[in-house]
């Protein structure tokens, strides 16, 4: 699903739901400014979240996360190595009323995950 939906600007409903075969979500809702629901489930498939949900200002619900992220470099760029799952909530959930992860989520990487959103983003983590 790498770059999917990449600056779909319009989008406002992407997918509820994410094939088990899927491994690779890099960039799949990138910019889509006006997107406000997410998957239910990221799968434990998914190996690569980079940028998944970047910029996507208007998100809201909650997301399960049981993506098999690991820390791996997946793109250097100007000397940078990003990794698997960095930025994937970079400028996310800015407006409105938020997006939560659900604890339940499985991914061992959930917490720098979840340190890739901006200062301004709504997201949290359930309780």
């Amino acid at each position: 699903m790498q770059g999917t939906f990449y600056n779909c600007k319009s989008l406002v409903n992407g997918p509820t739901t994410i094939s088990n075969n899927v491994t690779n979500m890099q960039n799949t809702f990138y910019g889509c400014t006006s997107l406000n629901t997410v998957p239910k489930v990221i799968p434990n498939s998914v190996t690569n979240m980079m940028q998944t949900f970047y910029n996507c200002s208007n998100l809201t619900g909650i997301i399960q996360i049981n993506a098999n992220l690991s820390g791996k470099i997946v793109y250097t760029y100007n000397d940078h190595d990003y990794k698997d799952y960095e930025g994937c909530f970079g400028g996310t959930s800015t407006t409105g009323s938020g997006l939560a992860i659900s604890r339940d989520s499985t991914c061992a990487e959930l917490n720098n995950l979840y340190s890739t959103k901006s200062s301004n983003s709504n997201i949290t983590i359930e309780e």
